[in-house]
């Protein structure tokens, strides 16, 4: 019988592998936000998850990703920015 071994399951070695890759992946969503906040908007529930990690270096690589949104969002929201205060 064929069983998936688990994160906790897997030696130390690999395991840490697992949390780089997971780190890498919040730094990549990171990216593609700062080029276009559109594109990875609707994976806010991955971002969450990211934010609660078991490893350190994840939720700190989260923490950049959620600064960023949060000063895209102040930009955006900002007297004085978008379309409307141009035609006016």
């Amino acid at each position: 019988m064929l069983t998936t071994a688990s994160a906790y399951d897997a030696p130390p070695r690999e395991r840490a592998s697992r949390e780089i890759v997971r780190k890498k992946a919040v730094m990549v969503f990171e990216r593609f936000y700062s080029r276009a906040p559109s594109m990875v908007a609707h994976m806010s529930e991955s971002f969450k998850r990211a934010l609660v990690d078991k490893d350190p270096s994840v939720m700190g690589a989260s923490l950049c990703l959620y600064h960023r949104m949060i000063l895209v969002r102040c930009a955006h929201d900002a007297p004085g920015a978008g379309a409307e205060s141009a035609a006016g």
